[in-house]
């Protein structure tokens, strides 16, 4: 939905950019990496190997060539346009944050719960065993995330994490923990859920409806 809510908000600046003039305005693609942080595994050794602990990156690639005056319009555009697509769906937008919001608050405390600071101590002391002096995992995170390059000390820590992960069951460990928590907050707001997944039916259908008008309109 992210993503199809995204492109019919681009395709509304590009029409309004035409509409003043600017006929070679594109709207700007999706990012291929805009839903990293639902897709990523953490236990994807391929990846370990070439980003270490940093993400990849998921800013927009802007096609268009802007002027000064081109930048201003575009602004207002996409302002005008933001209101145009997600104003007529923020009830569904302000349950959908409220629910992830609450699930996030639902499934917090594994690091402090017994189970997680069993296993975390477990990790760190296989990370001791090669070298690396963390007491948990968001230390190691920590550490190398916020450099602004990936080094090789970085790939080698991130691959001893990934080992000592493995061999402890810390991710499946976080999993389990993590999911008895969803399991009981799902049954206590079975309701809520329903209401809004019955939105998202709304959204969806009125996002196919833009869609198509938009596909009609050559946007």
């Amino acid at each position: 939905t992210n993503a199809r809510l995204y492109t019919v908000w681009q395709n509304e600046i590009a029409a309004c950019m035409k509409s003043r003039g600017y006929v070679d305005f594109q709207p700007v693609p999706y990012p291929v990496n805009g839903s990293y942080e639902d897709l990523v595994n953490p236990l994807d050794r391929r990846y370990a190997a070439v980003m270490g602990y940093h993400e990849l990156p998921a800013e927009p690639v802007d096609p268009n060539a802007h002027s000064d005056a081109s930048r201003t319009q575009a602004q207002d555009c996409a302002n005008a346009a933001y209101e145009t697509t997600f104003g007529r769906i923020s009830a569904y937008t302000s349950a959908n944050d409220q629910l992830r919001q609450a699930l996030s608050a639902a499934i917090e405390g594994f690091a402090k719960s017994d189970t997680g600071r069993a296993v975390t101590a477990e990790w760190a002391s296989c990370m001791a065993a090669r070298g690396h002096d963390f007491e948990s995992r968001s230390d190691a995170i920590l550490t190398f995330q916020e450099r602004p390059t990936i080094s090789a000390d970085e790939i080698t820590t991130r691959l001893d994490d990934l080992e000592c992960d493995t061999t402890v069951s810390y991710t499946q460990t976080q999993h389990d923990w993590e999911q008895s928590k969803v399991t009981s907050w799902r049954d206590a707001n079975s309701e809520t859920i329903a209401t809004a997944i019955e939105q998202k039916r709304v959204v969806d259908e009125q996002l196919a409806e833009i869609e198509a008008f938009q596909r009609a309109a050559g946007n």
